[in-house]
């Protein structure tokens, strides 16, 4: 015969096991739950901009010709300046995802964030699909730097200077050619846009 003070430890066991196997299915459960509702979240679509619509100049690029040409839109667009600055570069990139394009950029392809600096600089933070499924060449890549930096400097005066990150650092090139590591000041974009320009 097992001692009674035996039985109740292994019966003490026995329910504690069961209890912590309860726990741990509870656990799991509200581990799901807030997976799902991440999943839901980044999933939503963002909802539109409120206010009235106000006309926009886009820089859009043009591979095949080699050149950068200006197009009007009319956009709802936010009135705190780097969240237009970002709403502006959203729009164009929009442009640039939708098929056909006349400048392809990867599935994915966004603007993390925008900063403005206090003296016109305007930091532009891509994200990683960006530059990673950019296409490679030095033509196509500087048309991707003129047509952000120029579409931010026409529709914001107070942009002079344009610098690009990618995932919050500064990459040696956007896609193998060209260099991101300087500040792009409006002089250098006007200077481009006059050799991509027609």
């Amino acid at each position: 015969m097992i001692p009674r003070n035996l039985q109740i430890t292994i019966l003490l066991l026995i329910l504690g096991i069961l209890l912590a196997g309860g726990y741990i299915l509870h656990l799991k459960s509200e581990a799901e739950k807030i997976k799902m509702s991440a999943d839901i979240a980044s999933h939503t679509v963002a909802t539109p901009l409120s206010g009235p619509k106000e006309p926009i100049q886009l820089v859009i690029a043009y591979d095949e010709d080699g050149v950068v040409r200006e197009h009007e839109s009319t956009e709802n667009l936010p009135v705190e300046p780097a969240a237009r600055a970002q709403e502006i570069l959203h729009i164009l990139i929009r442009e640039y995802l939708q098929r056909p394009t006349p400048h392809p950029l990867g599935e994915g392809s966004d603007v993390r964030a925008v900063y403005l600096m206090a003296n016109g600089t305007c930091v532009v933070d891509l994200n990683a699909d960006f530059a990673a499924h950019h296409p490679s060449g030095a033509l196509v890549e500087q048309l991707s730097i003129v047509s952000m930096a120029q579409t931010l400097m026409v529709n914001l005066p107070y942009v002079k200077k344009v610098k690009f990150l990618v995932d919050g650092r500064t990459p040696e090139t956007l896609a193998g050619h060209i260099d991101l590591s300087p500040i792009f000041t409006y002089d250098q974009v006007a200077q481009m846009m006059l050799e991509l320009k027609y």
